[in-house]
């Protein structure tokens, strides 16, 4: 199957409940295109949902992706690869956004908890792929004729909780994966898509809900697909959605499928 370089849409909007009581978004997220001096690209993906109880939960949120974006940007210009990447680097990364965070929290006298947020992440490569999560929300690649979640969105101790970066017990509830295969479309929300984009009987994934967002973007040339951003956010405001979820919503796309593709057989 023909590839084409790594393109990409995301978007981040408020829910209703936030925007009757006048509340920004807590939700963040970004996008990195990296290429080393072989060539190699490389995507890294992250989005984060800042907790609505904790005082600066869209500033934990958006620390936590810039955070990890720059720990994933020095370990490949350390190695120049992602090949050798394990389980204990993606727990060093998660472990140093922590850090940083926590560092954030003291110089302005709160604490950790005051930033309380999720964070998912991705990191692709032309030959492999490793995710990390710790909270709700998910993320999905292509199986077989669908896609499937890399894992389930995580619930916490009590109903309608989530576990956070910011929680002592961060690396007990830490999730992470290294697949050694390739990866060609991908996508990362945050919980407020969840009921739209997952089926919760059967833990699997709707496959109509991304299969029109995914055909339309494979016509795109390389890079961020900034006009796209408008139509996104307006279905992500859409009735549709809004009628499912009053939670803030984060979306990101990504793909380097050409037009008519079938999906890449993940397993």
């Amino acid at each position: 199957m023909a590839l084409e370089g790594w393109k990409w849409v995301r978007a981040s909007v408020p829910g209703t409940s936030h925007i009757q009581a006048g509340l920004p978004c807590q939700d963040a997220c970004d996008v990195r295109h990296l290429r080393n001096d072989f060539g190699d690209d490389f995507l890294i993906l992250v989005v984060s949902d800042g907790a609505g109880s904790a005082l600066k939960g869209i500033e934990g949120a958006t620390l936590a992706c810039r955070a990890l974006i720059e720990e994933v940007d020095e370990f490949i210009r350390e190695f120049g690869t992602l090949d050798t990447a394990e389980a204990k680097h993606l727990i060093e990364w998660v472990s140093s956004v922590r850090r940083r965070i926590g560092n954030e929290a003291v110089s302005s006298g709160l604490t950790l908890r005051d930033y309380a947020c999720t964070l998912l992440a991705a990191v692709v490569s032309d030959k492999c792929a490793v995710y990390l999560q710790i909270g709700d929300g998910a993320m999905i690649v292509p199986h077989g004729e669908s896609y499937r979640t890399v894992f389930w969105p995580q619930s916490g101790e009590y109903i309608n909780t989530t576990n956070f970066v910011t929680d002592p017990a961060v690396l007990e509830n830490l999730r992470v994966q290294v697949f050694p295969g390739q990866v060609d479309e991908i996508a990362l929300f945050t919980d407020g898509i969840q009921m739209l984009a997952l089926h919760y009987q059967t833990k699997s994934v709707h496959r109509p809900f991304f299969s029109p967002m995914f055909e339309r973007l494979r016509v795109e040339t390389t890079g961020e697909q900034y006009h796209l951003e408008d139509a996104l956010q307006d279905f992500l405001r859409s009735d549709r959605v809004n009628e499912r979820t009053d939670d803030d919503k984060t979306l990101i796309l990504a793909t380097r499928q050409t037009p008519g593709n079938s999906l890449h057989k993940t397993e």
